[in-house]
């Protein structure tokens, strides 16, 4: 049997972009930490592509820029909360990804809060194109991500299943534990 990676989830969740993005896409990649979704997302849209990614740490960006090399071409970075989406963003979505929580190897005070992140995901799905999908990795093994978790939870649980296809990925013998949803908009 194959080990199962610690972090299942986020790799889930770019099995769903590499599955649900195309050459030329646009697309968006809320919570950019260190890069490595931005820079997958720029390698699957291509130069006719675009992918706008979002954080509000200047050294979220900067470790992105530096990752990212050529693909920086097709990809605007954004040194702002993800909840303003709307005032950078004109074009619909292919895909979206949130790995909400906080940045890998920076300050655990800084984080992703439920009111800017549940604001963020309303406002993507109203950009996101009709057979586009949106990842959203949450953290509820501490409050803040809990509160999180439990805002997003509820807000697309009143969510239209004619509109829109909600899936929720987790191990349900560890409490606690991070998981995934799948948001497919259906029309």
């Amino acid at each position: 049997m194959s080990q199962i990676k610690k972090y299942l989830i986020t790799e889930l969740a770019r099995n769903c972009a590499r599955e649900n993005t195309m050459l030329g896409d646009s697309v968006l990649d809320a919570t950019m930490g260190n890069g490595n979704d931005t820079l997958l997302l720029a390698e699957l849209v291509g130069k006719e592509g675009k992918v706008y990614a979002f954080d509000v740490q200047e050294a979220a960006v900067k470790n992105t820029k530096q990752l990212l090399g050529n693909c920086l071409v097709t990809t605007e970075l954004i040194l702002d909360s993800h909840d303003k989406i709307d005032e950078y963003i004109e074009e619909e979505l292919s895909f979206a990804m949130y790995n909400l929580g906080y940045l890998p190897g920076g300050d655990k005070k800084i984080a992703t809060e439920k009111n800017s992140s549940l604001e963020s995901i309303k406002k993507c799905l109203g950009l996101l194109k009709t057979g586009g999908m949106v990842t959203i990795c949450l953290y509820p093994g501490h409050e803040a991500g809990m509160a999180e978790a439990v805002a997003i939870e509820s807000y697309l649980g009143e969510t239209s299943n004619k509109d829109y296809f909600v899936l929720k990925t987790a191990n349900i013998n560890v409490k606690g534990s991070p998981y995934l949803i799948m948001i497919k908009k259906l029309r």
